[in-house]
């Protein structure tokens, strides 16, 4: 059964080809060290319900272990954004320790490499982790590209129609196996429920 998401709407900022490991349900959770544009704070997961927002970047397929579907040319002028789907954050953690984030390799396709470059970026060695849980949007919603969206910042805020959350990528019972999963090889006092 589809339910609304009510306003407003939060966007995510995310490779495109993570969006669609995260609808297809090939992949669950998100690392992240942050952009540029984070502010003084830095990153951090502030939302627990947002909209995924694909962004394009040329070498994003070269970043991947897997191929999840035929790669999508970035486009020479950005006019409008295909949102499909939704994500809401079950657990987050600070990765601190280079081992924790070796020991989630099953259950992400990015290269070793990139998440290292991502983990040693900066003054502190860290990434940011979100298992989510994704559903599909009804109907995908198409916006217009605003300039505001641009930039080096994870989070957006969109002016759209109400759209429904439909099916999850992961039936119940497969997220929760995929979740105690995370669970168990992180040790389970390194998440946080958020």
């Amino acid at each position: 059964m589809s339910t609304t998401i009510l306003p407003p709407f939060i966007a995510f900022k995310e490779w495109h080809v993570i969006c669609e490991a995260l609808a297809s349900g090939q992949q669950t959770l998100i690392l992240r060290k942050g952009g540029i544009a984070e502010g003084r704070q830095g990153f951090a997961f502030q939302h627990k319900e947002f909209v995924l927002f694909p962004t394009f970047f040329h070498a994003q397929y070269e970043g991947i272990r897997h191929q999840v579907a035929s790669p999508v040319e970035e486009p020479a002028e950005r006019t409008d954004v295909h949102l499909g789907a939704f994500c809401r954050v079950e657990r987050y953690a600070v990765l601190t320790a280079w081992a924790d984030v070796e020991r989630l390799e099953r259950f992400h396709i990015w290269k070793p490499e990139v998440l290292k470059e991502r983990f040693t970026y900066g003054e502190a060695p860290a990434l940011h982790l979100a298992v989510v849980r994704a559903f599909q949007m009804e109907p995908t919603h198409v916006i217009p590209f605003e300039k505001r969206y641009g930039g080096c910042r994870s989070w957006v805020q969109l002016t759209m129609e109400s759209p429904l959350i439909g099916a999850p990528a992961l039936t119940d019972e497969a997220f929760s196996s995929v979740l105690s999963e995370i669970d168990n090889t992180l040790f389970e006092s390194t998440l946080n429920e958020f």
